[in-house]
Order: structure tokens, then sequence, then C-alpha cells
């Protein structure tokens, strides 16, 4: 190698030849838990196709933040605690995505809106949108007792990600597209969070009639500052396309009953309108999208009530009106605790799932799931 192309790398890199783990210190030490969507084999709950993004805040970077460092390959090793015997060889289609942020707290990312989180300088650093680079999971036995497993699922990056100076936030999203098994057995190692002190918000249904099938799939996002307002109904109605309309206000005293319905209640005083489209794929699902919450500390504790409706001839007088809700405005985690985080979406094909359709990775925009934990990754 060029010796001024060394010099430039070894300058980027910091000079470091030791193993590094990003969170940091965890060479040879297992993490307090276990992690699983995409990553997981299982025959109960199809935990891929899958969209995973991860949030690592600066206190866990492995380098020194003063200079720009760049990340060429990451792996990921099997858990040691959580998981015994060997894992089932296999491979799996991923793709990844990579972006910094100057401000983001992972304490409280925008979990409705994956692409909300992204940095200006997103870049695809493995595989393609569509269409992921194969990876393999060798089998691999459980370690012996206080030992940690290899990091032997690795991840060479196509195009090289350069993290800069005054970098708060990494954001490493996942995408899993496809597995070569249909069963087996593989968890990857983790680090989780204290979850002291956090307040997602508060939901509340006001009535117990949907006015919406299937009234099972409809689905409440908790609510905090930072984070987008909104809500989903997973229609399941293909082709899509069906105009729509969400209201948020303050809650009526009293419920007002449509007139000529299966009596259909209606709970919201509008203040804000909005409209749009069932998705045309997927889960064909309405998001309510009403804005992000400001990170204003005096926001929380307020509440909001909030409903839609859908014109479709399969309903009475052709509409049907989601549940009356409100939900109070809560704060996400504690930033003093809390130093990584993941929001995730992951298909489930069981019979008494709360979810009936596989994700698709490509066209899955609001996250399902948030959580105070990260995968530990091996760095370069």
């Amino acid at each position: 190698m060029n010796k001024a192309i060394l010099g430039a790398v070894l300058a980027l890199t910091g000079g470091l030849s030791a193993q590094i783990t990003l969170p940091k210190g965890f060479q040879t030490t297992e993490g307090n838990d276990v992690y699983h969507t995409g990553w997981d084999i299982r025959t109960s709950i199809n935990y891929y196709p899958a969209r995973d993004m991860e949030f690592y805040d600066v206190s866990t970077f492995p380098w020194n933040t003063s200079t720009s460092f760049v990340i060429t390959k990451l792996s990921v090793r099997r858990d040691a605690g959580f998981l015994s015997g060997s894992t089932t060889a296999h491979t799996k289609e991923m793709t990844i995505i990579m972006s910094t942020s100057k401000t983001l707290p992972v304490a409280n990312p925008n979990w409705n809106h994956y692409d909300n989180n992204h940095g200006a300088d997103r870049t695809v650093v493995m595989g393609k949108i569509g269409k992921g680079k194969t990876i393999t999971f060798p089998a691999t036995p459980a370690p012996a007792t206080g030992k940690t497993a290899p990091f032997n699922v690795v991840m060479n990056l196509d195009t090289p990600f350069v993290v800069k100076p005054g970098t708060k936030t990494l954001i490493v999203e996942f995408r899993f597209y496809k597995t070569s098994v249909t069963t087996g057995r593989f968890r990857v190692d983790a680090e989780s969070y204290s979850g002291t002190g956090y307040n997602g918000g508060a939901y509340t249904g006001l009535n117990s009639n949907h006015c919406v099938t299937p009234n099972i799939y409809f689905t409440s996002r908790a609510i905090t500052i930072g984070s987008s307002f909104g809500q989903i109904w997973r229609t399941e109605k293909s082709p899509g396309g069906m105009p729509w309309v969400g209201i948020a206000g303050t809650k009526l005293a009293s419920a007002i009953t449509v007139p000529n319905t299966n009596n259909c209640q209606w709970w919201v005083n509008p203040i804000l309108v909005i409209s749009g489209l069932t998705e045309k794929s997927g889960e064909y699902a309405l998001f309510m999208d009403f804005g992000v919450v400001p990170r204003d500390a005096s926001l929380v504790g307020k509440k909001i009530a909030h409903q839609a409706l859908v014109l479709d001839p399969a309903y009475a007088q052709s509409l049907g009106f989601t549940r009356g809700s409100e939900s109070t405005i809560g704060t996400g985690y504690d930033p003093k605790l809390v130093f990584g985080s993941q929001i995730y979406s992951y298909g489930d094909g069981s019979t008494n799932a709360r979810y009936i359709t596989t994700t698709d990775p490509d066209n899955e925009p609001h996250a399902r799931y948030l959580f105070r934990r990260t995968p530990i990754l091996l760095i370069n």
C-alpha cells in the first residue's frame, strides 16, 4: 500500500490495531442482553424480514472522537448467556445504511419514522436497497462459562463510512430480506440500559367500538417530546389507496353517536385536520402523521384526542371510523441512563400474532417498537 494512503487511513482510524467494539469495552465481555429481530431464526415467530435501526451515543464510541474515524467492517457474535447449544449455519441477505447526527438523542429518537432519524450523510454502505448482500452465519457452539463467542458473522462494507468529530449519535440501520433456512437458532449478543425514568406517554382508548375491520390490527403509538404524533391502522385492504381524514384536538365531554351507523362514536373536538390515502402495499396502512412534538418539557403531561375516518363503500354511508383515542405526551427514556436504543419492525406469521403480514424492509416506514438496547458490534 502506498505510504501516503496508509498514513491517511491510520490517521482517520486513530492508528488503532486492537479489536474495538461498539459500545466500547465488550471485546471479551458478554453483553447483558440478547437481540432477535432480523438476526434470529424461529419456527413460531418470523423475526425476518425486518427493518432495524440502532442508535449509539458518542459516549459509547471506542475511538478518539476529536478526529475522524473510518468504519470498514462490522461483525457480531452469537449470544452466550441466553442461548445454549450450537447456532444454525445459514446465510441472510442484508443491507446496511449508516449516518450520523449532531443533535439526535439516543434516549428519545423519532420512533414512528425511521427516515426522520437519518442524518444528511446517510449512506448505503453494504448491499443495495431491495437487494441485500449475502452474509454467512457459521454454526457456532456455546462458549465455555465466562467466555464469549467469536465475532464470526462478518459484514465487510462496500463503502467505508466516516464518523466525523462533533458527532453525537451514530445511526446504523439493518435491513434483513431473506434467510437460507426456515428453522434454526441464532441470537446476537447485545447490551441494554436501565429503563429507570422511562415515560413513553400514555394511550387511552375512549370507546371499544372501532367501526372498522379488521379492528384488532388498530395500533397506537406512544407520544413523547421529539417524536412523531400519530397513529396507525393496518387496514389489510388491498389494493389500498382509500381516502382518509385524521383529526386531532380536545376530547369531547361525551361521545357523539354517528347517525345511520353501527353505533359508531365520535370523540374529538377538531383543532388539526390532515388527510391522505391508505398505503398501496404491505399492510395497506393508514398512518396519521400530525407532525413532530417539539422537544419542550412544558408539553409533558398534555393530552391530545385523535381519531380518523376512512372512505370505504364497505361501511354504512361509506364511512369507517377508527376508535376515538387520547394520548398523553411523555418524555422518552432518561438521557442520563440510556446510551443506546433501537427501533424495529419484523414479520410475524403465527396465527395468534398481533400482526399477520410480513414486513417489507423497504416499505415499512413506521417502526413498531422502541427499546433501550443495541447489538454489540466489532469495528474493523
